[in-house]
């Protein structure tokens, strides 16, 4: 005998669009504190900062999408769908450039103090593009999540390639590698969004 069931997957749904904007939350105190320790520290400590950043973010996530799933009555997400994906987009697209560079510059015998030096060329040669890559990330995710025509990922970097070299030109070379590595995470980002729009299916327990 088979008695069909709803399932909890709109909660979750719920939970989980909490769970991202509390990621992205913490992404973005951590680039607005690495940004404050460049311009007014000595010594900021970027490389740590980054690490600091990444793991509170997923952990503070992990927590609150728990939480909210255990205590929580609300199981309609619809309104905070595009805000769960924009506030982390944005908080990736200022973090992650720098993250990515992380790795290359220790790669070429750069230490994590001499990091510091970077993460500042970094934040004064590519602030423009950071700025318009995480405003047109933030953009992609909201249209997505709204069901709407969204701006393409080779938009985003074309346009944000250009923005690059506004200050230097030099700068667009970085950008452009950097952005290399960004795409395949733009161009998941709609199955990613598709997931959570797709009403669940019932499932089904069977009785003997």
């Amino acid at each position: 005998m088979f008695i069909s069931s709803e399932s909890n997957e709109p909660a979750e749904r719920y939970a989980r669009a909490v769970g991202r904007i509390v990621f992205g939350a913490v992404a973005l105190l951590g680039a607005a504190t690495l940004v404050e320790r460049i311009l007014h520290l000595r010594d900021p400590h970027a490389a740590k900062v980054l690490g600091a950043t990444w793991t509170l973010a997923f952990v503070a996530g992990w927590v609150a999408r728990q939480l909210v799933a255990a205590l929580a009555k609300r199981d309609d997400a619809g309104d905070l769908l595009a805000v769960s994906f924009a506030v982390p987009a944005v908080g990736v697209a200022l973090l992650l450039p720098l993250t990515l560079h992380l790795p290359v510059a220790l790669a070429l015998g750069v230490g994590v103090d001499a990091f510091d030096t970077w993460a500042e060329l970094s934040l004064y040669v590519t602030a423009p593009a950071h700025l318009t890559f995480a405003f047109l990330a933030a953009l992609r995710a909201t249209r997505l999540a709204q069901g709407r025509p969204a701006i393409s990922t080779r938009r985003i970097y074309t346009i944000t390639l250009i923005v690059s070299a506004i200050p230097f030109f030099i700068s667009s070379l970085l950008v452009g590698f950097t952005g290399l590595a960004i795409i395949p995470l733009l161009d998941h980002m709609p199955r990613m969004i598709e997931r959570e729009l797709t009403p669940p299916l019932p499932t089904a327990i069977v009785l003997s």
